[in-house]
């Protein structure tokens, strides 16, 4: 039952190719670790092209650090930022 379903999936996972990849990308520029244990284990199972899976994970999760750096650098000085600390700091 089970390795029917995983083959199922893996199936899915190659007809839909593209809907994949930019979830991929969208997953590592967000999260990144778990998303990219699971798209291994779909390249291992040939359901992704090892080589394209190795570009948009290093792709995704570059701009993702650039992305998360500058968002830390523009909240550092807002007052939002400073409300929401003194609130920790009192707590």
């Amino acid at each position: 039952m089970l390795e029917q379903s995983i083959d199922l999936f893996v199936l899915f996972v190659q007809d839909h190719r593209f809907l994949g990849y930019a979830v991929l990308f969208i997953a590592m520029v967000l999260e990144g670790k778990c998303f990219l244990i699971m798209a291994g284990m779909l390249a291992s199972l040939d359901a992704f092209d090892k080589g394209d899976v190795l570009w948009i994970a290093l792709v995704g999760v570059v701009l993702g650090n650039i992305m998360w750096y500058n968002l830390g650098a523009r909240l550092k000085d807002a007052a939002f930022t400073r409300r929401i600390l003194s609130q920790q700091r009192k707590l």
